[in-house]
């Protein structure tokens, strides 16, 4: 009997069950054995478990799990970015740049141009110190666009609140 068994047969148990002590590596991966059965639900669970057990990988799957509302979990975009700041101060790459995108949108956390600046210079320089190079173009022309993105998003919405199709941001 493989740990995913032992798992499933005493999860939805009223009563402990003597068990292994797991891993949060150990339950990551039960949650991606749960994900390729297509068991949502209880990938999502695990995932959470091991992301309260302190697995950088899992508090990133969390955090995309409540943004993109997939692995069994409702969209909440504030404790997505709880997530996704947790495993970035973890050093996850993606998720620094994630919960820079969070602060530049105002998305689940305070608007903060200069928090999301520091966020996706921390992922550019975590990025150059192992290596990986695609992820520093990447992250690179996120920070380079901001700016004239955030002029072009104003923009947009201020046209859109002349029409008369939105309210007036709230400040």
């Amino acid at each position: 009997m493989g740990l995913l068994d032992i798992f499933k047969r005493n999860a939805g148990s009223a009563l402990p069950q003597a068990q292994p002590q797991l891993t949060a590596d150990e339950i990551l991966e039960q949650g991606k054995a749960f994900a390729a059965q297509g068991d949502m639900e209880a990938a999502f669970k695990t995932y959470l478990q091991a992301a309260e057990m302190g697995d950088v990988e899992a508090m990133h799957r969390v955090g995309q799990a409540y943004l993109y509302k997939y692995e069994g979990a409702p969209f909440d975009l504030k404790k997505s970015a709880e997530w996704y700041e947790k495993a970035a101060k973890g050093g996850h790459i993606s998720s620094m740049m994630m919960i820079s995108q969070c602060y530049l949108a105002g998305a689940g956390v305070p608007e903060s141009d200069e928090i999301a600046k520091q966020w996706m210079e921390r992922a550019i320089e975590e990025s150059k110190r192992i290596g990986r190079t695609k992820v520093i173009e990447s992250a690179t022309k996120r920070l380079n666009d901001m700016a004239d993105a955030k002029r072009s998003m104003r923009a947009l919405y201020a046209v859109a609140v002349d029409m008369g199709g939105i309210p007036p941001l709230q400040k």
